[in-house]
């Protein structure tokens, strides 16, 4: 599982809050989850840095192919 956030995110915060899991929490709790925390962005990762979030992304897919299929 990828989880993506940014530190400027006020709809999905990093840390959990009075409202729900935040994405620190979600990504301690599923096993093997890889967290990528942008700095200077806020919700939209894939409007404010498409190429990053994109490759990130593709990575993230080819790594788990080689885990699964060896």
């Amino acid at each position: 599982t990828l989880v993506i956030t940014a530190k400027k995110d006020m709809l999905t915060p990093m840390e959990t809050g009075s409202t729900g899991a935040g994405a620190q929490w979600v990504a301690d709790n599923i096993p093997d989850c890889e967290l990528i925390v942008y700095e200077d962005i806020g919700h939209a990762d894939l409007v404010e840095c498409p190429e990053k979030t994109i490759a990130s992304t593709i990575d993230f897919l080819h790594r788990a192919k080689k885990k699964v299929l060896g």
